[in-house]
């Protein structure tokens, strides 16, 4: 390697006439890392473009005592078959929930999509609570909730896989 007119070392190129090679430095890494809301404190992500506070994706304890004893059952058997095929116990709090989602995810899943059909479910609950008087004794239908994951938004662990054609043999 020979130095060009500059002083500076230049590799001789087949096409190039040379690359020239200077010292850049050591990389310098001084950014600051956003922080990582933990479960069930106020998270810097909105739940819609609309809805601008700093409501948490998944409801508190404390937000879901507010609900009628009928619709608190509820929420949480919801919540329970949101994340059966990961956790097929009885019945689960959202942190449960939220746990169980964080755990399974992956660098492709949606995450915070996927929490917000938590509070989305909660939000329902709430307004119609509200809306139609429940009482602790009012029972809550299960249709109330509507489709569990909307499209795009489905964890790939909850995806059915397809039935075999007609007349496959199993196995």
């Amino acid at each position: 390697m020979k130095p060009n007119r500059d002083g500076r070392r230049v590799i001789p190129g087949p096409n190039y006439g040379g690359l020239e090679v200077i010292e850049a430095g050591p990389p310098d890494y001084h950014m600051a890392m956003p922080g990582v809301p933990a479960v069930g404190t106020p998270s810097p992500l909105p739940l819609s473009p609309y809805y601008r506070s700093r409501t948490p994706l998944v409801p508190t304890e404390e937000e879901v005592a507010q609900l009628p004893r009928l619709a608190r059952i509820a929420f949480a058997e919801r919540c329970a078959l949101r994340v059966k095929p990961v956790r097929p116990s009885g019945t689960a709090t959202a942190a449960d929930a939220a746990r169980a989602i964080f755990e399974t995810a992956t660098i492709d899943s949606p995450l915070t999509a996927q929490l917000r059909c938590i509070r989305r479910d909660f939000v329902r609950l709430k307004r119609l609570a509200r809306k139609e008087k429940w009482t602790d004794d009012t029972p809550v239908p299960p249709d109330v909730f509507g489709p569990m994951w909307p499209e795009g938004v489905e964890p790939y662990w909850a995806v059915e896989p397809p039935a075999p054609p007609a007349g496959t043999p199993p196995g």
